[in-house]
């Protein structure tokens, strides 16, 4: 090579070690998102049981004098049961649907048959089916 002369191009193992390298990195950054992505909907969802809903659930019951019933479920949040349109001052979640970060419907029992509190609410998680990996108020510790 001439003296002054520059090399403007790249051998075949010099393209292949930079893109080994690139994958490697696209690979632990992609990983990643995906973990903090599916980390911040369990935040999501545990936030929305232990404290959106069950806030909720009390103006509601300040307002009718009692929670929901099961057949009510979780849409008397959103608009006024039959006969009690005149005590109703909802909506109480500023929302069209109540849906968990996986878009299924958060589920509620009123009385509670699971934990020790007044009523039940849960969300069946990244699987959408009954699970080790749901979000129930009942598992929630409370730190009070």
């Amino acid at each position: 090579m001439e003296k002054g002369k520059r090399r403007a191009n790249f051998s075949l193992v010099e393209m292949l070690i930079f893109f080994g390298i690139f994958a490697v990195v696209v690979l632990f950054f992609y990983s990643n998102y995906f973990k903090m992505k599916e980390r911040s909907r369990m935040r999501v969802a545990q936030t929305y049981i232990q404290e959106t809903l069950p806030s909720a659930l009390e103006a509601y019951k300040i307002d009718i004098g009692e929670y929901p019933a099961d057949e009510q479920g979780l849409e008397a949040l959103l608009s006024a049961p039959l006969g009690l349109e005149k005590k109703w001052k909802g909506p109480y979640i500023p929302c069209k649907k109540l849906l968990d970060p996986w878009g299924n419907d958060y589920l509620y029992t009123f009385p509670s048959t699971q934990g020790d509190g007044e009523y039940d609410l849960w969300s069946r998680g990244p699987d959408g089916i009954p699970s080790a990996d749901d979000i129930a108020n009942w598992k929630i510790e409370k730190n009070e």
